[in-house]
C-alpha cells in the first residue's frame, strides 16, 4: 500500500486539522523538517501526523531520545492510536535510544572523570554511526525508493545535542542527502532554551522547514501557538493558535493577528450599536 493522497503540488496530507492549509499541503518529501518550542505540544504534533499516515500506508522509524519508548507508546494510546498492529506488522518501528543509552551510562566507569583528564576520553553514550546505519537500511531497502512514503523521526535532538553538538551536525548532513535520495521525510524535535544560540542557528541551517510552537503564558485561557517559520513551496505566514483534546491537537487556521483584528471590530461594531440605541 503506497499514501496516495497529495496535494497537487507534490505534498503529503496529514490530516491534522489545519496543519495541511497552513503547511500548503503538508510534508514535504527529501527533506527535514525541524519542530521546536518549549512546551511538550511539538511531540504530540508529530506523533499525530505519524498516526495518520501510518493509517494511509507509510512506514515510519521513531527514534524516542527524550523518553523511553513505553511512553511513546502510553501517550499515543492514551489519544486512540493503537499503534501495536502497526509494530507487529513492521510499518512502525520505535527505537529506544533513551533506554539503551541510560543503560551505558548506569554500567560505564567513567562518569566521574578528574578535571585533569583529557575531555576528549570522555565516555560518549550515543552511536551515529549506528544510528545512521540503521536509517539508511530503513530508507532504501526494498521495495523501490517512492513506492511508499517512509518518514523518520528523531523524539528528539535535544539530549543529543547536549553532549555532542559536532557529531548531530555531521549526522545530519549525511541525513540531509539521505532523505533527498530517499524522496522521504525526517522529523527532528528540538527544545527551545537549552542550546548556546550558535548550536541551535546550525540545526536550524541544516533543516529544509521550521514549524515553532510558542506559549503566551501559563494562562488556560490564552492559546498556544504555532508557526511555520520556514518551508518548502507556499505555506501560510503568521501565529496560529492551537487546541487539544482527546482527539489531538488541531490548527486554528486563522493567524493571531486576524483573530485579535476581528475581535476589536466585533467590539467596535457593538459600541456603534449602543450609541445608536442610547443616549450616551
Amino acid at each position: 500500500m503506497s499514501v496516495t493522497h497529495h496535494a497537487s503540488n507534490g505534498k503529503t496530507e496529514t490530516y491534522v486539522p489545519g496543519f495541511d492549509r497552513i503547511t500548503g499541503g503538508g510534508l514535504v518529501g527529501a527533506s527535514i523538517v525541524l519542530v521546536r518550542g518549549d512546551f511538550g505540544r511539538k511531540e504530540l504534533l508529530v506523533r499525530q501526523i505519524c498516526w495518520n499516515i501510518l493509517r494511509e500506508g507509510a512506514e515510519v522509524l521513531y527514534y524516542t531520545v527524550d523518553h523511553p519508548a513505553d511512553d511513546v507508546r502510553q501517550d499515543m494510546t492514551s489519544y486512540g492510536w493503537d499503534i501495536r498492529g502497526l509494530e507487529k506488522a513492521g510499518r512502525f518501528k520505535l527505537v529506544d535510544v533513551f533506554s539503551d543509552s541510560v543503560e551505558l551510562m548506569l554500567s560505564s566507569q567513567t562518569l566521574v572523570r578528574k578535571e585533569s583528564e583529557d575531555p576528549q576520553s570522555q565516555e560518549v553514550f550515543y552511536n551515529f554511526g549506528l544510528l545512521y546505519k540503521e536509517i539508511l537500511g530503513f530508507l532504501l531497502r526494498s521495495p523501490p525508493v517512492g513506492s511508499i512514503q517512509r518518514i523518520l523521526v528523531i523524539d528528539s535532538l535535544s539530549p543529543l545535542l547536549l553532549e555532542e553538538p559536532e557529531g548531530v551536525f555531521s549526522f545530519l548532513r549525511s541525513l540531509k542527502s539521505t532523505m533527498a535520495i530517499a524522496k522521504a521525510t525526517g522529523i527532528s524535535i528540538m527544545h527551545n532554551g537549552l542550546h548556546e544560540k550558535s548550536v541551535e542557528e546550525t540545526v536550524e541551517s541544516l533543516a529544509d522547514g521550521i514549524i515553532e510552537f510558542t506559549r503566551i503564558s501559563d494562562s488556560v485561557s490564552l492559546p498556544n501557538l504555532i508557526e511555520v517559520v520556514r518551508y518548502s513551496g507556499e505555506f501560510e505566514q503568521g501565529l496560529f493558535p492551537i487546541e487539544v483534546d482527546s482527539n489531538g491537537l488541531r490548527v486554528v487556521p486563522i493567524a493571531l493577528e486576524d483573530l485579535v483584528r476581528g475581535k476589536r471590530k466585533s467590539l467596535d461594531g457593538s459600541r456603534e450599536m449602543l450609541k445608536g440605541r442610547f443616549v450616551i
